[in-house]
């Protein structure tokens, strides 16, 4: 038998399954008719069962480029026939259409005309989906000129037919969607004229509609026409009688107050979202409470109504939380927080203390993990003092009680910056605090994150701390049960040696770094390499005099991973032209390492921007070895070693909760 003949015999078998596949299955389509055959098909698509009628709608644009010249000749036939078709297979043909564009732009008038008749003669739901695919064939067209003569009197056509309301919605949509593609002037001259005139249709739906493509509109016109003539018009519709719209002009508010002037905001706008948030109705009122923080945000603190800071303290309690599902008013509230107290300055901590309390206690996840992540920027406003007082106590309380991780995340990602604004005192309590969580092996992520700041607590504690505190914390982290974790923390040794250097506690950092060079575990090796890898372009003589030795003797380490991985940090500092890059040391021992072949592969096959944590490397005899237990692993040959703990990349939010276990 010839070598790799049952690889061949497999992709073959692989092949024949798809080939085999009956053409009605909904999940299978294989185009394998000729030319002739399928443009059959398409033209007569009615007398295909329901199946293979959808699998070819579903497939269209790969139908007519197969076709060749034959589907640019055909294509206005082929895509007349849909026309008399049910409105779900007209749905999954106008999802085709914008790529049917794109591949025949020579025949871009008649596609036009087709979705023409799509926005004028059918249902919203097919007039409002032809109108997306117009948007996105618009960004395609070439000229400018050429999409405002083409696409322009279609939608005023639409726009101006008094007898069909959808029509006219459709039409303010389009001219919310394209009006960038337009341009200022003719969106000032012409379409923001539109939406005013619309603004006042018999037809509430279209009103609605006019309201709703204000802000596009407005983002397009000189300040002084949003000033003169569209704000005027939103304020107008603000006071209407009708519920929806109203309903509509709250939830443009704050995109209508990003482009208004100061003075706008203080005056008309401050009293018009008083005014939604006093409405009768209670989704309005709940609307306009949730865009308060934010608005508040936009406004200078010594100049603000003082009734809408009174409605902000509101927000937690039960008549006004309650106003949305969700908790959407209280979570709004919490994101905003650091932004109001910003706007109102720290005179106003006091008021705002009771309001924090209520968010933290809240029962609502989200709520508490928003309050969490900002609780440090709350701390540089109220200053050191206050913080203290007032917030120290909830961060004791999250690092030690708080049984959800997503909450205690928010809060160790900015661990540094909270160690910056406190106490020594303080900052010591809280690394004795960080010395219990990391304890919890579960919980990686935790450990991944103050691993990533041990370089900003090297810079916040003096010697002294950091030697007795901040080096335990770190050379822990290195012996992670984790990987990821283990190599973050290795790195972030380099700016202990930094300030450490010219100190007694030098050498202690020195002493823990040959720890890891003469571990019996392969990968506390690695992590010595690790640590030097920055060291190397430093500008002391630490790596010089302690490390560069113990370094290169890793080339003769018994397991090829680690062999990998100093091949690889010493070829990335020679191709970067490293401090050593021409050291005929670091060029002999990269030199003596490429003469084995599986890492001379290796290192070719691996990107240096994409560098490999695991390699796998066969041994002589093609067997992987037997794992063995890491904590008592000693190395023998060039054999497999054992993967590490894989890291997958998991969103927060799916972090289980955590079990606070003391230790006995």
């Amino acid at each position: 038998m010839k070598p790799g003949k049952n690889v061949i015999d497999e992709i073959l078998n692989e092949e024949a399954f798809f080939l085999q596949q009956k053409q009605g299955n909904m999940n299978t389509f294989i185009l394998d008719d000729d030319q002739g055959e399928l443009l059959n098909k398409l033209l007569t698509l009615n007398r295909l069962d329901p199946v293979n009628r959808e699998n070819y709608t579903k497939h269209l644009s790969v139908c007519i480029r197969s076709l060749g010249q034959k589907g640019s000749d055909h294509l206005l036939q082929i895509l007349d026939t849909y026309k008399n078709e049910s409105e779900k297979m007209q749905m999954l043909f106008l999802e085709q259409i914008a790529t049917i564009f794109e591949q025949e732009m020579n025949s871009g008038n008649q596609i036009i005309n087709v979705l023409s008749h799509y926005l004028l003669n059918c249902s919203l739901r097919i007039k409002e989906l032809a109108g997306k695919q117009i948007s996105k064939i618009a960004q395609h067209m070439p000229d400018d000129e050429k999409k405002g003569n083409q696409l322009l009197p279609i939608i005023i056509k639409m726009a101006h037919d008094d007898a069909n309301e959808e029509n006219r919605t459709v039409a303010l949509q389009l001219f919310g969607r394209l009006a960038k593609i337009f341009g200022n002037q003719l969106c000032e001259s012409f379409i923001a004229q539109e939406i005013l005139s619309k603004g006042e249709d018999p037809k509430e739906m279209v009103r609605i509609e006019s309201i709703r493509q204000l802000p596009e509109i407005s983002k397009l016109v000189s300040q002084d026409f949003f000033l003169k003539k569209l704000l005027p018009f939103y304020l107008k519709k603000c006071k209407d009688s009708k519920q929806k719209i109203k309903q509509q002009c709250c939830d443009i508010f704050l995109q209508m107050s990003d482009l208004s002037t100061p003075q706008c905001k203080q005056l008309e706008l401050s009293n018009q979202l008083i005014v939604f948030q006093m409405d009768s109705i209670k989704q309005i009122k709940g609307v306009a409470f949730r865009q308060l923080g934010r608005f508040i945000a936009q406004l200078e603190g010594d100049k603000m109504d003082s009734r809408l800071f009174d409605n902000y303290l509101r927000m937690a309690d039960s008549d006004v939380k309650d106003l949305l599902p969700d908790f959407q008013v209280m979570f709004a509230c919490a994101f905003s927080f650091p932004a109001v107290l910003l706007t109102v300055t720290c005179k106003k901590w006091p008021q705002m203390l009771k309001l924090f309390n209520q968010l933290w206690k809240s029962k609502d996840e989200r709520v508490r993990k928003t309050l969490a992540a900002s609780l440090h920027e709350v701390a540089k406003l109220i200053g050191p003092k206050q913080s203290e007082r007032d917030l120290f106590p909830v961060l004791e309380n999250i690092f030690v009680k708080e049984p959800n991780d997503v909450v205690l995340m928010g809060c160790v990602k900015n661990l540094s910056q909270f160690l910056q604004i406190f106490s020594n005192e303080k900052k010591e309590q809280l690394l004795e605090i960080f010395l219990f969580i990391q304890k919890d092996k579960k919980k990686w992520r935790i450990r991944e994150q103050i691993a990533g700041q041990i370089d900003k607590m090297a810079e916040i504690f003096p010697p002294e701390i950091i030697f007795k505190m901040i080096i335990p914390i770190s050379f822990k982290l290195c012996t992670d049960d984790v990987a990821h974790v283990r190599k973050i923390a290795s790195e972030k040794i380099q700016s202990l040696v930094q300030v450490m250097d010219g100190t007694p506690f030098l050498e202690c950092v020195v002493q823990n770094m040959y720890g890891f060079l003469s571990s019996k575990v392969y990968y506390q090796r690695q992590g010595y390499i690790y640590m030097c890898d920055k060291l190397m372009n430093s500008s002391n003589t630490v790596f010089e005099q302690y490390l560069l030795d113990g370094l290169l003797q890793l080339a003769q380490d018994k397991v090829k991973n680690v062999k990998f991985i100093l091949a690889q940090t010493l070829q990335r500092h020679i191709q970067s032209d490293g401090k050593y890059s021409k050291d005929s040391r670091i060029i002999n021992t990269l030199n003596q390492l490429s003469s084995d072949l599986d890492l001379n592969k290796l290192l070719q096959i691996n990107q240096i921007n994409h560098p490999i944590n695991q390699v796998q490397i066969e041994s002589q005899e093609g067997q992987e070895p037997q794992q063995q237990d890491e904590n008592n692993q000693e190395e023998s040959g060039d054999y497999l070693i054992p993967k590490d703990v894989l890291v997958q990349d998991v969103n927060e939010d799916e972090i289980p909760e955590r079990n606070i276990q003391q230790d006995s």
